[in-house]
């Protein structure tokens, strides 16, 4: 990949005067990842589940450097000894319903709130995945054929895009969703109330405090599949959700002198168009369509103000991977070096972090930004798929680097230029995939994915002259089985 220029760190700056930016440090690496999910069925009606990562993570070549704040900073060669059960729970299938109890996955609609990291993406690899202790029931009210489904939960969250137990936070939620699922139509709807603290000390051993907030998360979504004409077929769904909050964490010296909290009310839309047609078939491999035409439309409401009353950023679960290059690598990078720098043990001058800068980062996903991404996927055979994409984004608020904002009070985006830009261009992206079957059942795959960004004004320095052009190329070598 293109190495990138970032924003200096304190301590880099200090020991590098001259420069005027600080690179990523990462052009060649390589990863693995194995996951394992093994299942018990007991009986008819019960059976246990699980899902582990092991050996997942960076096993060669360059790491990153200063952007520690990123949820995978790709900073340490971390893939042996790597390990994480992600899912072990036990379903039991009820007279009257459906019970689950244990660690368990979270997926709802198109995945923009809840992903459990399981559903591979058009571009990219899926990551860790929404999940948490739940102890869940869902049933059908009308009747075991009914296509009515209403479902209650209970949560010890473990991660998803608000919360991480690794880094303190301790989440409580309680879940219900009414849901329809028929067979050309599925619809539902979704509500969630949570309550998540985190005790922090000022002077170790000293000086205690929590943060805290209080959320509802509301959201709706339809999925739809009708026939077109002879073989081919329409298949459109969106997905709408709203946040809001009261919270401490995001928080000035200001509201904290005065006792105030912070109000949080995010947006967030997901809409996916698909025309397919053809039906491939092979033994071993799941049957798919010779030829889709997608049409995606995103929208998560942006923040420019870090130090505003409201905060209005809505981010998307990390695991809804849209293109290669401009969310989960430029703008990845850029928040994850900001929110690194501010809290840079040159520039801090006591232990105390700075409110809400773990939110900062994006980790990847699609955050304050709207986009536009056709794709086309056509299949010669069951066994290759050719997909190429186009991706057209903006930013929903002007572009401002809480880094410089801090340090410099300078209202200005992430390469130093003016913060009313919020073109983040175009970007191109390619894959190719080839897989075999083997008479044992083993399915070994290769493929060849490759993303281009060309930069909008918002990336544009003080001068008006855009950043070089991101890109990206990455081989894959897989084994199914």
């Amino acid at each position: 990949m293109a190495d990138l220029a970032l924003d200096r760190s304190p301590t880099y700056a200090a020991a590098h005067p001259n420069a005027s930016s600080e690179s990523l440090g990462q052009r060649v690496f390589g990863t693995q990842w194995l996951r394992l999910r093994p299942t018990l069925q007991i009986g008819r009606n019960v059976k246990i589940v699980a899902q582990a990562d092991v050996f997942g993570g960076i096993v060669l070549g360059d790491l990153t450097r200063d952007v520690s704040g990123d949820g995978h900073p790709r900073d340490a060669f971390d893939s042996i000894g790597n390990a994480e059960l992600r899912w072990a729970f036990l379903e039991w299938l009820t007279p009257v319903g459906l019970v689950r109890v244990g660690r368990q996955p979270s997926l709802w609609g198109l995945g923009m709130v809840a992903n459990d990291g399981d559903h591979r993406p058009r571009f990219g690899d899926y990551r860790k995945g929404s999940t948490g202790d739940r102890v869940l029931f869902a049933t059908k009210p009308l009747g075991e054929s009914s296509p009515l489904v209403v479902a209650l939960a209970g949560d010890l969250v473990r991660r998803d895009t608000f919360a991480n137990e690794n880094r303190g936070d301790a989440t409580m939620q309680g879940v219900a969703a009414i849901l329809w699922q028929g067979e050309r139509l599925e619809a539902g709807v979704y509500g969630a109330l949570r309550r998540q603290t985190n005790d922090r000390t000022s002077v170790p051993n000293v000086a205690f405090y929590t943060d805290s907030l209080r959320a509802l998360v509301g959201d709706a979504y339809v999925r739809t599949t009708s026939p077109l004409v002879g073989d081919v077929e329409v298949v459109a769904g969106a997905e709408v959700a709203v946040l809001t909050a009261q919270s401490d964490v995001p928080r000035t010296a200001e509201a904290l002198r005065r006792g105030q909290r912070t109000t949080i009310a995010g947006l967030g839309v997901l809409a996916e168009f698909t025309i397919q047609g053809g039906r491939l078939e092979q033994k071993g491999l799941r049957p798919r369509p010779r030829w889709s035409a997608t049409l995606e439309y995103g929208f998560a409401s942006g923040q420019a103000d870090p130090f505003a009353s409201t905060q209005t950023r809505f981010s998307f679960d990390t695991n809804h991977r849209v293109g290669l290059v401009l969310f989960d690598e430029v703008l990845r990078w850029q928040t994850a070096r900001a929110a690194t720098a501010i809290q840079d043990p040159y520039l801090a001058a006591q232990s105390r972090p700075v409110p809400g800068v773990d939110l900062l980062p994006t980790s990847g996903s699609v955050t304050g930004a709207s986009y536009m991404q056709p794709s086309f996927t056509y299949r010669p055979t069951a066994s290759l798929d050719l997909t190429v994409g186009v991706l057209v984004a903006q930013s929903t608020a002007d572009v401002v680097d809480p880094y410089r904002l801090a340090v410099d009070g300078t209202y200005a985006n992430y390469v130093g230029g003016a913060p009313r830009g919020r073109d983040f261009g175009v970007e191109v992206d390619a894959a190719i995939e080839k897989r075999w079957v083997s008479e044992a059942g083993l399915v070994p795959q290769l493929g060849v994915q490759a993303g281009v960004l060309f930069p909008g004004t918002a990336f544009a320095d003080a001068k008006g002259n855009t950043m070089p052009s991101p890109w990206l190329v990455q081989g894959r070598a897989g084994l199914q089985f």
